[in-house]
Protein backbone atom coordinates (compact mmCIF):
# COMPACT_ATOMS: atom_id res chain seq x y z
CA UNK A 1 0.00 0.00 0.00
CA UNK A 2 2.95 2.64 0.87
CA UNK A 3 4.34 1.55 -2.80
CA UNK A 4 1.28 1.97 -4.47
CA UNK A 5 0.75 5.62 -2.28
CA UNK A 6 4.19 6.64 -3.65
CA UNK A 7 3.81 6.16 -6.87
CA UNK A 8 0.30 7.47 -6.85
CA UNK A 9 1.26 10.97 -5.87
CA UNK A 10 4.94 10.72 -7.84
CA UNK A 11 2.02 10.81 -11.07
CA UNK A 12 0.30 13.28 -9.44
CA UNK A 13 3.29 15.56 -9.05
CA UNK A 14 4.07 15.43 -12.59
CA UNK A 15 1.09 15.96 -13.86
CA UNK A 16 0.39 18.96 -11.64
CA UNK A 17 2.29 21.58 -14.16
CA UNK A 18 0.62 19.98 -16.90
CA UNK A 19 -2.43 21.04 -15.59
CA UNK A 20 -1.17 24.41 -14.46
CA UNK A 21 -0.34 24.96 -18.03
CA UNK A 22 -3.25 24.13 -19.80
CA UNK A 23 -5.16 26.84 -17.66
CA UNK A 24 -3.02 29.37 -18.15
CA UNK A 25 -2.94 28.56 -21.72
CA UNK A 26 -7.24 28.56 -21.38
CA UNK A 27 -6.97 32.33 -19.79
CA UNK A 28 -4.53 33.24 -22.66
CA UNK A 29 -6.54 32.03 -25.48
CA UNK A 30 -9.89 33.87 -23.52
CA UNK A 31 -7.92 36.61 -23.16
CA UNK A 32 -6.25 36.75 -26.85
CA UNK A 33 -10.03 36.53 -28.20
CA UNK A 34 -11.49 39.67 -27.73
CA UNK A 35 -8.29 41.52 -28.53
CA UNK A 36 -8.09 40.39 -31.86
CA UNK A 37 -10.76 42.56 -32.85
CA UNK A 38 -13.72 42.92 -35.07
CA UNK A 39 -13.17 41.79 -38.31
CA UNK A 40 -14.36 38.00 -38.75
CA UNK A 41 -11.86 36.88 -40.88
CA UNK A 42 -8.85 37.75 -39.08
CA UNK A 43 -10.46 37.02 -35.86
CA UNK A 44 -10.98 33.45 -37.36
CA UNK A 45 -7.99 32.75 -38.55
CA UNK A 46 -5.71 33.95 -35.90
CA UNK A 47 -8.45 31.60 -33.17
CA UNK A 48 -7.75 28.60 -35.00
CA UNK A 49 -4.04 29.57 -34.55
CA UNK A 50 -4.24 30.17 -31.34
CA UNK A 51 -6.43 27.18 -30.54
CA UNK A 52 -3.71 24.77 -32.00
CA UNK A 53 -0.69 26.44 -30.43
CA UNK A 54 -2.25 25.92 -27.10
CA UNK A 55 -3.13 22.11 -28.11
CA UNK A 56 -0.20 20.96 -29.43
CA UNK A 57 2.10 22.53 -26.36
CA UNK A 58 -0.19 21.12 -23.68
CA UNK A 59 -0.29 18.06 -25.71
CA UNK A 60 4.07 18.14 -26.12
CA UNK A 61 3.91 18.70 -21.98
CA UNK A 62 1.91 15.52 -21.48
CA UNK A 63 4.44 13.19 -23.64
CA UNK A 64 7.60 14.66 -22.07
CA UNK A 65 6.00 13.86 -18.56
CA UNK A 66 5.31 10.26 -20.13
CA UNK A 67 8.52 9.73 -20.63
CA UNK A 68 10.52 11.29 -17.74
CA UNK A 69 7.90 9.31 -15.29
CA UNK A 70 8.54 5.80 -17.12
CA UNK A 71 12.76 6.73 -17.10
CA UNK A 72 12.11 7.24 -13.58
CA UNK A 73 10.46 4.29 -13.26
CA UNK A 74 12.92 2.54 -15.23
CA UNK A 75 15.74 3.74 -13.45
CA UNK A 76 13.81 2.69 -10.10
CA UNK A 77 12.87 -0.91 -11.18
CA UNK A 78 16.42 -1.62 -11.57
CA UNK A 79 17.15 -0.50 -8.30
CA UNK A 80 14.75 -2.60 -6.33
CA UNK A 81 15.63 -5.55 -8.48
CA UNK A 82 19.46 -4.98 -7.46
CA UNK A 83 18.10 -4.21 -3.55
CA UNK A 84 15.95 -7.71 -3.71
CA UNK A 85 18.77 -9.43 -5.59
CA UNK A 86 21.27 -8.23 -2.88
CA UNK A 87 19.90 -8.98 -0.06
CA UNK A 88 19.96 -12.74 -0.92
CA UNK A 89 23.35 -12.69 -1.20
CA UNK A 90 24.16 -10.14 1.62
CA UNK A 91 24.60 -13.06 4.38
CA UNK A 92 27.56 -14.65 2.28
CA UNK A 93 29.46 -11.61 1.92
CA UNK A 94 29.15 -10.79 5.35
CA UNK A 95 30.69 -14.21 6.38
CA UNK A 96 33.77 -13.73 3.90
CA UNK A 97 32.94 -16.52 2.04
CA UNK A 98 33.88 -16.83 -1.32
CA UNK A 99 30.75 -15.94 -3.51
CA UNK A 100 32.53 -18.21 -6.25
CA UNK A 101 32.42 -21.29 -4.72
CA UNK A 102 29.05 -20.96 -3.71
CA UNK A 103 27.10 -23.43 -6.08
CA UNK A 104 23.58 -22.18 -7.57
CA UNK A 105 24.64 -18.26 -8.27
CA UNK A 106 24.41 -18.41 -12.14
CA UNK A 107 20.87 -20.63 -11.59
CA UNK A 108 19.64 -17.63 -9.28
CA UNK A 109 20.88 -15.37 -12.03
CA UNK A 110 19.29 -16.77 -14.90
CA UNK A 111 15.83 -17.39 -12.81
CA UNK A 112 15.95 -14.21 -11.46
CA UNK A 113 16.16 -13.01 -14.80
CA UNK A 114 13.37 -15.25 -16.16
CA UNK A 115 11.39 -13.63 -13.51
CA UNK A 116 12.00 -10.30 -14.69
CA UNK A 117 11.79 -10.33 -18.54
CA UNK A 118 12.67 -6.61 -18.56
CA UNK A 119 15.76 -6.87 -17.26
CA UNK A 120 18.82 -7.07 -19.77
CA UNK A 121 21.09 -8.79 -17.25
CA UNK A 122 22.39 -9.16 -14.18
CA UNK A 123 26.03 -9.46 -12.79
CA UNK A 124 28.24 -9.75 -9.75
CA UNK A 125 31.30 -7.85 -9.98
CA UNK A 126 34.37 -8.73 -8.24
CA UNK A 127 37.20 -6.23 -7.98
CA UNK A 128 35.77 -5.11 -11.49
CA UNK A 129 36.10 -8.36 -13.10
CA UNK A 130 32.63 -10.21 -13.86
CA UNK A 131 32.62 -13.24 -12.11
CA UNK A 132 29.20 -14.17 -12.41
CA UNK A 133 27.00 -13.01 -15.47
CA UNK A 134 23.28 -13.69 -16.82
CA UNK A 135 25.29 -14.13 -20.06
CA UNK A 136 27.96 -16.46 -18.89
CA UNK A 137 29.94 -15.83 -21.89
CA UNK A 138 30.65 -12.65 -20.06
CA UNK A 139 32.20 -14.02 -17.10
CA UNK A 140 35.58 -13.35 -16.28
CA UNK A 141 35.67 -10.51 -18.63
CA UNK A 142 36.67 -6.80 -16.95
CA UNK A 143 33.53 -4.98 -16.37
CA UNK A 144 32.31 -2.32 -18.40
CA UNK A 145 28.99 0.26 -18.29
CA UNK A 146 26.71 -0.11 -21.56
CA UNK A 147 25.52 2.99 -22.33
CA UNK A 148 22.14 1.67 -23.74
CA UNK A 149 20.80 0.57 -20.30
CA UNK A 150 19.66 1.64 -17.25
CA UNK A 151 21.92 0.44 -14.62
CA UNK A 152 22.30 0.00 -11.04
CA UNK A 153 25.38 -1.18 -8.97
CA UNK A 154 24.72 -1.97 -5.54
CA UNK A 155 28.02 -2.40 -3.28
CA UNK A 156 27.95 -5.73 -1.42
CA UNK A 157 31.49 -4.79 -0.39
CA UNK A 158 32.45 -5.16 3.15
CA UNK A 159 35.23 -3.01 5.49
CA UNK A 160 38.56 -4.89 4.84
CA UNK A 161 37.42 -7.44 2.03
CA UNK A 162 37.07 -7.92 -1.48
CA UNK A 163 35.35 -5.28 -3.91
CA UNK A 164 31.83 -6.90 -4.57
CA UNK A 165 28.96 -5.64 -6.69
CA UNK A 166 26.15 -6.44 -8.15
CA UNK A 167 24.97 -5.06 -11.50
CA UNK A 168 21.09 -4.42 -12.86
CA UNK A 169 20.24 -3.48 -16.06
CA UNK A 170 17.36 -2.62 -18.16
CA UNK A 171 17.13 -1.55 -21.72
CA UNK A 172 16.63 1.96 -22.33
CA UNK A 173 14.51 1.72 -25.51
CA UNK A 174 12.00 0.07 -22.82
CA UNK A 175 10.56 3.76 -22.11
CA UNK A 176 10.55 4.69 -25.34
CA UNK A 177 8.46 1.42 -25.90
CA UNK A 178 5.77 2.39 -22.75
CA UNK A 179 5.68 5.87 -23.79
CA UNK A 180 4.91 5.15 -27.39
CA UNK A 181 2.25 2.65 -26.31
CA UNK A 182 1.04 5.53 -23.60
CA UNK A 183 1.05 8.43 -26.56
CA UNK A 184 -0.73 6.24 -28.53
CA UNK A 185 -3.68 5.70 -25.83
CA UNK A 186 -3.18 9.53 -25.35
CA UNK A 187 -3.69 9.94 -29.14
CA UNK A 188 -7.09 9.01 -29.10
CA UNK A 189 -7.49 11.09 -26.05
CA UNK A 190 -6.32 14.02 -27.85
CA UNK A 191 -8.55 13.58 -31.23
CA UNK A 192 -11.42 13.38 -29.38
CA UNK A 193 -10.42 16.65 -27.11
CA UNK A 194 -10.20 18.10 -30.46
CA UNK A 195 -13.46 17.31 -31.96
CA UNK A 196 -15.03 18.63 -28.91
CA UNK A 197 -13.27 21.44 -28.83
CA UNK A 198 -14.05 22.34 -32.29
CA UNK A 199 -18.09 21.66 -31.37
CA UNK A 200 -17.61 24.47 -29.16
CA UNK A 201 -15.73 27.01 -31.00
CA UNK A 202 -18.58 26.97 -33.62
CA UNK A 203 -21.23 27.21 -30.73
CA UNK A 204 -19.43 30.18 -29.65
CA UNK A 205 -19.37 31.59 -33.30
CA UNK A 206 -22.98 31.21 -33.37
CA UNK A 207 -23.47 32.83 -30.34
CA UNK A 208 -21.37 35.64 -31.17
CA UNK A 209 -23.74 36.06 -34.77
CA UNK A 210 -27.18 35.89 -33.25
CA UNK A 211 -25.92 37.72 -30.15
CA UNK A 212 -24.42 40.20 -32.66
CA UNK A 213 -27.83 41.31 -34.61
CA UNK A 214 -27.84 42.47 -38.31
CA UNK A 215 -24.35 44.15 -37.99
CA UNK A 216 -22.78 41.48 -37.42
CA UNK A 217 -24.63 39.25 -39.56
CA UNK A 218 -23.74 41.64 -42.14
CA UNK A 219 -20.11 41.81 -41.66
CA UNK A 220 -19.69 38.02 -41.36
CA UNK A 221 -22.08 38.06 -45.19
CA UNK A 222 -18.80 40.20 -46.21
CA UNK A 223 -16.31 38.47 -44.46
CA UNK A 224 -17.51 34.74 -45.95
CA UNK A 225 -20.74 34.57 -47.35
CA UNK A 226 -21.25 31.36 -46.89
CA UNK A 227 -20.98 30.98 -43.22
CA UNK A 228 -22.82 34.80 -42.01
CA UNK A 229 -26.36 33.83 -42.34
CA UNK A 230 -28.35 33.27 -38.87
CA UNK A 231 -29.49 29.82 -40.12
CA UNK A 232 -25.48 28.47 -40.11
CA UNK A 233 -25.53 29.48 -36.66
CA UNK A 234 -28.95 28.05 -35.32
CA UNK A 235 -27.60 24.72 -37.12
CA UNK A 236 -24.48 25.18 -35.24
CA UNK A 237 -26.37 25.46 -31.83
CA UNK A 238 -27.74 22.28 -32.06
CA UNK A 239 -24.19 20.57 -33.33
CA UNK A 240 -23.20 20.26 -29.51
CA UNK A 241 -26.21 19.41 -28.26
CA UNK A 242 -26.25 15.81 -30.29
CA UNK A 243 -22.49 15.86 -30.15
CA UNK A 244 -22.41 15.69 -26.19
CA UNK A 245 -25.61 13.37 -26.01
CA UNK A 246 -24.21 10.87 -28.37
CA UNK A 247 -20.46 10.95 -26.80
CA UNK A 248 -22.22 10.37 -23.15
CA UNK A 249 -24.01 7.77 -24.30
CA UNK A 250 -21.14 5.55 -25.62
CA UNK A 251 -18.62 6.70 -22.71
CA UNK A 252 -19.79 3.51 -20.80
CA UNK A 253 -19.49 1.19 -24.00
CA UNK A 254 -15.89 0.67 -22.93
CA UNK A 255 -17.28 -1.10 -19.99
CA UNK A 256 -20.34 -1.84 -20.28
CA UNK A 257 -20.09 -5.57 -21.27
CA UNK A 258 -17.62 -6.70 -18.81
CA UNK A 259 -19.82 -4.91 -15.86
CA UNK A 260 -23.59 -6.64 -17.07
CA UNK A 261 -22.11 -10.00 -17.54
CA UNK A 262 -20.28 -10.37 -14.22
CA UNK A 263 -23.28 -8.72 -12.50
CA UNK A 264 -25.42 -12.18 -14.11
CA UNK A 265 -22.69 -14.15 -12.67
CA UNK A 266 -23.19 -12.73 -9.91
CA UNK A 267 -27.22 -12.54 -9.67
CA UNK A 268 -27.15 -16.32 -11.20
CA UNK A 269 -28.10 -15.30 -14.52
CA UNK A 270 -26.98 -17.73 -16.97
CA UNK A 271 -24.72 -16.06 -19.57
CA UNK A 272 -27.17 -15.81 -22.46
CA UNK A 273 -29.34 -12.99 -20.16
CA UNK A 274 -25.83 -10.90 -20.73
CA UNK A 275 -26.73 -9.41 -24.11
CA UNK A 276 -30.08 -8.64 -23.05
CA UNK A 277 -29.86 -5.05 -22.01
CA UNK A 278 -27.77 -4.32 -25.33
CA UNK A 279 -30.60 -6.16 -27.97
CA UNK A 280 -32.97 -4.03 -25.97
CA UNK A 281 -31.37 -0.57 -26.05
CA UNK A 282 -30.71 -1.43 -30.21
CA UNK A 283 -34.38 -2.88 -30.89
CA UNK A 284 -35.71 0.17 -29.05
CA UNK A 285 -33.73 2.65 -30.75
CA UNK A 286 -35.15 1.38 -33.95
CA UNK A 287 -38.91 1.05 -32.74
CA UNK A 288 -38.82 4.93 -31.22
CA UNK A 289 -37.84 6.45 -34.72
CA UNK A 290 -40.69 6.25 -36.68
CA UNK A 291 -42.87 7.37 -33.98
CA UNK A 292 -41.05 9.71 -33.23
CA UNK A 293 -40.95 11.14 -37.05
CA UNK A 294 -44.69 11.38 -36.95
CA UNK A 295 -44.45 13.20 -33.37
CA UNK A 296 -42.30 15.78 -34.37
CA UNK A 297 -44.59 17.05 -36.74
CA UNK A 298 -47.82 17.65 -34.27
CA UNK A 299 -45.16 19.13 -31.50
CA UNK A 300 -42.33 19.87 -33.23
CA UNK A 301 -38.46 19.51 -33.01
CA UNK A 302 -37.34 21.08 -29.54
CA UNK A 303 -39.73 19.42 -27.26
CA UNK A 304 -38.68 16.05 -28.81
CA UNK A 305 -34.53 16.83 -28.43
CA UNK A 306 -35.65 17.64 -24.72
CA UNK A 307 -37.12 14.67 -24.02
CA UNK A 308 -34.54 12.74 -25.92
CA UNK A 309 -32.17 14.02 -23.67
CA UNK A 310 -34.10 13.57 -20.04
CA UNK A 311 -34.44 10.29 -21.07
CA UNK A 312 -30.62 9.79 -22.04
CA UNK A 313 -30.04 11.20 -18.78
CA UNK A 314 -32.45 9.02 -16.65
CA UNK A 315 -30.91 6.11 -18.39
CA UNK A 316 -27.48 7.11 -17.50
CA UNK A 317 -28.53 7.68 -14.24
CA UNK A 318 -30.45 4.42 -13.50
CA UNK A 319 -27.27 2.61 -15.44
CA UNK A 320 -24.85 3.80 -12.55
CA UNK A 321 -27.22 3.57 -9.52
CA UNK A 322 -28.83 0.39 -10.05
CA UNK A 323 -27.76 -2.82 -8.48
CA UNK A 324 -30.63 -4.42 -10.11
CA UNK A 325 -30.13 -7.07 -13.24
CA UNK A 326 -34.31 -5.85 -14.53
CA UNK A 327 -33.24 -1.93 -13.58
CA UNK A 328 -30.30 -2.24 -15.73
CA UNK A 329 -32.19 -3.74 -19.10
CA UNK A 330 -34.83 -0.43 -18.02
CA UNK A 331 -31.80 1.91 -17.80
CA UNK A 332 -30.99 0.33 -21.46
CA UNK A 333 -34.64 0.92 -22.75
CA UNK A 334 -34.97 4.44 -21.46
CA UNK A 335 -31.71 5.12 -23.30
CA UNK A 336 -32.44 3.59 -26.42
CA UNK A 337 -35.44 5.36 -26.84
CA UNK A 338 -34.56 8.98 -25.65
CA UNK A 339 -31.31 8.67 -28.57
CA UNK A 340 -33.69 7.80 -30.92
CA UNK A 341 -36.42 11.01 -29.78
CA UNK A 342 -33.23 12.66 -29.91
CA UNK A 343 -31.54 12.14 -33.53
CA UNK A 344 -35.28 12.59 -34.83
CA UNK A 345 -35.68 15.75 -33.23
CA UNK A 346 -31.87 16.94 -34.06
CA UNK A 347 -33.08 15.85 -37.89
CA UNK A 348 -36.36 17.89 -37.53
CA UNK A 349 -34.64 21.06 -36.19
CA UNK A 350 -32.54 20.91 -38.77
CA UNK A 351 -34.91 20.62 -41.56
CA UNK A 352 -37.00 23.17 -40.04
CA UNK A 353 -34.00 25.59 -39.55
CA UNK A 354 -31.88 24.96 -43.14
CA UNK A 355 -32.46 26.92 -45.98
CA UNK A 356 -32.85 24.63 -49.03
CA UNK A 357 -28.99 25.32 -49.93
CA UNK A 358 -28.28 24.51 -46.10
CA UNK A 359 -29.87 21.09 -46.08
CA UNK A 360 -25.94 19.48 -47.37
CA UNK A 361 -24.90 21.10 -44.81
CA UNK A 362 -27.78 19.95 -42.17
CA UNK A 363 -26.86 16.01 -43.24
CA UNK A 364 -23.54 16.85 -42.19
CA UNK A 365 -24.19 18.05 -38.84
CA UNK A 366 -25.72 15.03 -38.11
CA UNK A 367 -23.12 12.69 -39.31
CA UNK A 368 -20.35 14.58 -37.78
CA UNK A 369 -22.46 15.02 -34.43
CA UNK A 370 -23.13 10.90 -34.63
CA UNK A 371 -19.70 9.87 -35.27
CA UNK A 372 -17.85 12.10 -34.12
CA UNK A 373 -19.62 11.95 -30.33
CA UNK A 374 -19.27 8.05 -30.66
CA UNK A 375 -15.23 8.27 -31.52
CA UNK A 376 -15.00 11.03 -28.49
CA UNK A 377 -17.39 8.95 -26.01
CA UNK A 378 -15.42 5.79 -27.22
CA UNK A 379 -11.97 7.21 -27.06
CA UNK A 380 -12.45 8.78 -23.50
CA UNK A 381 -14.38 5.75 -21.63
CA UNK A 382 -11.39 3.40 -23.00
CA UNK A 383 -9.14 5.02 -21.31
CA UNK A 384 -11.26 5.74 -17.90
CA UNK A 385 -10.96 2.08 -17.64
CA UNK A 386 -8.11 -0.05 -15.72
CA UNK A 387 -7.68 -3.42 -17.23
CA UNK A 388 -7.78 -5.31 -14.08
CA UNK A 389 -5.03 -7.89 -15.01
CA UNK A 390 -4.60 -10.18 -12.23
CA UNK A 391 -1.09 -9.60 -10.56
CA UNK A 392 1.45 -12.66 -9.81
CA UNK A 393 3.35 -12.03 -6.45
CA UNK A 394 7.06 -13.44 -6.78
CA UNK A 395 9.42 -13.74 -4.45
CA UNK A 396 13.12 -15.29 -3.80
CA UNK A 397 13.69 -17.38 -1.41
CA UNK A 398 17.32 -19.79 -0.18
CA UNK A 399 16.31 -23.70 0.43
CA UNK A 400 18.51 -26.29 2.15
CA UNK A 401 21.95 -27.64 1.04
CA UNK A 402 23.69 -24.65 0.09
CA UNK A 403 21.77 -23.89 -3.68
CA UNK A 404 20.21 -20.57 -3.91
CA UNK A 405 17.15 -20.53 -6.92
CA UNK A 406 14.64 -18.19 -7.69
CA UNK A 407 11.24 -19.08 -7.32
CA UNK A 408 7.47 -17.88 -8.10
CA UNK A 409 5.07 -18.01 -5.08
CA UNK A 410 1.58 -16.72 -5.96
CA UNK A 411 -0.81 -16.13 -2.96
Amino acid sequence: MGSEMCIRDRVRDGFQPIMLAALLAAIAFGVATPVLGADMTIRKRWLHVMFATCFIGVSGLVVATLVTLYAEGAQAKSKSMADTLGQRLANIVAFGLNIWEIDGIDDLLQDYRALNPDMAHASIIVDDIVRFHTDRSAAGKAWTSNPDHYEYISDMSQPGGRNIKLAVAIPSDIVMRQSIRSIKNFAALFIASALMASVFLQIAGSMRRLGGGDRASREDDDADPTEGRSDVALLNLVKPVFFIAVATEHLSYAFLPQYITQLADKLGLASEYASAPFTIYYLLFALSLIPAGHLSQRVGAKPLMFAGLALSGLGLYLLATAPDFALICLARALSGIGQGILFIGVQSYILDVASPERKTRGAAIIVYGFQGGMITGMAIGSLLVWPGKPVQRRCMRSVRNGGLYADRCPR
